[in-house]
């Protein structure tokens, strides 16, 4: 499943593995999963085994495809390390994020269902920081936790809306 997204920090997704495998509490509410029950229910072959790791050789070319840069969103749907994804298709990802170099490439952990347990803010003051020193954009999406609006995205006193600047510089036309 690849598309355009409403998400503020990313344009598109990119979806070669979907499924995960549920590992602690933090996995008990993953938004993930239920998108791929309504996914498979609506025949979305992509989601035929619903949320189990599954890997999708059609998909990987897809953003060689994309010729307007684009910050793309990899796995949505999936953990693109996790163990039943073989490593010679995550060097597959990985040559094609190499080749299709005009876009920014974000994989992400799986937190965003109702009920997350909340990020401790010792965690990402660490990654900030490690940002900040190594001169790499750094952009907080939210503190997590059972209502992600009221806990909100202020760290620090702002809002961190970092985008790496090869992205800024090739969409300014």
């Amino acid at each position: 499943m690849a598309s355009n997204s409403k998400i503020e920090w990313t344009i598109a997704t990119w979806n070669p593995v979907t499924g995960c495998t549920k590992i602690s509490l933090g996995c008990q509410n993953c938004y993930a999963e239920r998108m791929a029950k309504r996914l498979k229910a609506m025949h979305n072959p992509s989601y035929k085994n619903c949320f189990k790791v599954t890997c999708h050789n059609r998909m990987l070319e897809l953003p060689l495809k994309w010729k307007k840069p684009r910050m793309i969103f990899v796995n949505s749907m999936s953990d693109l390390f996790h163990k039943d994804v073989p490593l010679d298709f995550i060097k597959k990802v990985f040559d094609v994020m190499k080749k299709a170099d005009w876009h920014i490439y974000q994989i992400l952990t799986k937190r965003s269902a109702p009920n997350s347990r909340p990020v401790e803010e010792k965690w990402v003051n660490s990654i900030n920081d490690y940002c900040l020193t190594s001169r790499i954009a750094f952009f907080f999406k939210q503190w997590g936790g059972i209502n992600k609006k009221k806990t909100g995205r202020m760290l620090n006193g702002r809002i961190w809306n970092e985008m790496p600047d090869k992205f800024k510089k090739k969409n300014r036309n």
